[in-house]
């Protein structure tokens, strides 16, 4: 599950990753100029996934003047990412850009 912190990640969005206990395992952050990203939305944007500490996959939005093209890259780690979760998390990302453009 995927759950927002909130008012917390007002000018960088940050989610909890949780376990079946809803405990947290991980988190998805955005990196990057994510403080430049709210005043200027054509930069592009990037996430990174971390499981128990260690990063487990990237999320890279292109640039595109007409649409919205985001990168998954699934690291080789000891214990990867379920591929299926992953994508929801990318489709997460691309939701929440979506939603701060219709806000401004």
């Amino acid at each position: 599950m995927v759950r927002t912190r909130g008012l917390r990640s007002l000018f960088r969005d940050t989610w909890d990753i949780l376990d079946a206990d809803e405990r947290p395992a991980g988190l998805m952050i955005e990196d990057g100029q994510y403080w430049l990203r709210r005043i200027f939305r054509f930069i592009p944007g990037r996430h990174r996934i971390e499981l128990g500490g260690r990063e487990v996959a990237l999320i890279e939005q292109q640039f595109r003047f007409f649409r919205r093209v985001f990168d998954l890259e699934l690291l080789q780690v000891e214990d990867p990412i379920e591929p299926r979760f992953a994508i929801a998390c990318t489709l997460i990302a691309m939701m929440a850009d979506l939603r701060r453009e219709e806000r401004q």
